[in-house]
């Protein structure tokens, strides 16, 4: 399940994403593998976006229809995203990110 004001968000980056100028391969999609620094603790995790069956948060496997996978979904390196949590928004700055297209070729 998920609610409303998420599906809106994940339909709108959806939207907004025809207005970039970049490629399909210069904007991260499912399947794709992100590095972020948290702007608030000054940390890097890497992330794997994924369907949502295959989510496993512990492990940095998220859902795109998570907040943060929805809100890294058609961004690209060195943009910065602000996701709601309990009550205040974390930061993270999108540091680079490998799509499975890249790692084909």
């Amino acid at each position: 399940d998920i609610d409303p004001v998420t599906l809106t968000a994940i339909f709108e980056s959806f939207q907004s994403a025809g207005d970039r100028p970049l490629s399909a391969d210069a904007r991260i999609k499912v399947n794709s593998e992100v590095t972020v620094l948290d702007l608030q603790e000054n940390q890097t995790c890497t992330l794997n976006i994924v369907p949502p069956q295959e989510g496993n948060p512990e492990k940095g496997v998220i859902s795109f229809l998570s907040p943060l996978g929805a809100a890294l979904i058609n961004k690209s390196s060195g943009d910065t995203i602000s996701i709601p949590v309990l009550g205040s928004r974390m930061r993270y700055r999108i540091l680079k990110f490998v799509t499975n297209e890249m790692l084909s070729r």
